[in-house]
């Protein structure tokens, strides 16, 4: 079924990492990748979207992510503890 929402990088943010907790990868890939669309914290949505590449073993694009997330801010703890 089609989910209508409000389309701003938060709200996709937030629905990719619900469906990376249900493990529906796809879904949580698709949903960072609609939010990288929008004027956000692509630092952020990167470093999730990697952590979604990680679970289904996908190193290159895991690294792909994290290189995206330091490069959009190199002072993101998060990323640079990975």
């Amino acid at each position: 079924k089609k989910l209508n929402v409000k389309k701003d990088s938060s709200t996709l943010n937030n629905l990719g990492n619900i469906f990376g907790d249900l493990k529906d990868y796809d879904r949580a890939i698709y949903f960072f990748n609609q939010a990288l669309k929008f004027f956000g914290d692509k630092s952020k949505i990167y470093n999730n979207l990697a952590i979604s590449y990680n679970d289904i073993g996908d190193l290159e694009k895991l690294n792909y992510c994290y290189e995206q997330s330091l490069k959009a801010n190199p002072n993101n703890l998060v990323t640079r503890q990975r």
